[in-house]
């Protein structure tokens, strides 16, 4: 028998279920390997500084109004957990994103977004070291990162000082 959820994927995604991998990553003592050039400046803004890409980037799945009330419950949870959101801009546009979301001890990058025109210059590298070293700044513990499995992110993470160390499966059975 395999690990996790693997072993009972093949016969929901056969029954119609969708899955998903999400790996848990840590941020490695030895840290970030991609040396000190930084293609893009951030700037540490709140949830009303990266709401359009925010509502853009779930608005890649659901409808605008449903992209809006997703990017609405995160500023809830976001007052009362405390949220940090990172920005890059690149040719004056917002162009990347990242959330750090503040544990007691533990700094996890939640979210991290590129508009799709933006993609390919640096800007998510940007966005979560900037968010790494303000975990660090916090005197944070630990540092972790959320990435799913069959996407490329996970490689960039990686780079970036990240090792996996677990993983997690979920399944979302389709409304009948």
């Amino acid at each position: 028998m395999t690990a996790g959820g693997e072993h009972v994927r093949e016969g929901l995604v056969a029954a119609g279920w969708t899955g998903e991998r999400l790996l848990w990553m840590v941020l490695r003592p030895d840290g970030d390997r991609r040396g000190a050039t930084y293609p893009a400046q951030t700037r540490e803004g709140g949830l009303e500084d990266i709401r359009p890409l925010a509502e853009r980037w779930h608005g890649g799945w659901n409808s605008r109004e449903a992209a809006r009330a997703v990017v609405d419950a995160d500023a809830r949870s976001a007052a009362k957990f405390g949220l940090r959101g990172f920005v890059a801009e690149r040719e004056g546009e917002l162009g990347a994103y990242a959330t750090l979301l503040l544990h007691e001890g533990i700094g996890e990058i939640d979210q991290v977004y590129t508009a799709p025109e933006h993609r390919g210059h640096g800007l998510a590298s940007v966005v979560v070291r900037a968010a790494i070293a303000a975990a660090i700044e916090r005197g944070d513990d630990l540092v972790v990162i959320g990435a799913d499995a069959d996407d490329w992110p996970q490689q960039l993470y990686e780079r970036l000082g990240f090792e996996t160390v677990g993983s997690r499966h979920g399944f979302v059975r389709p409304s009948v």
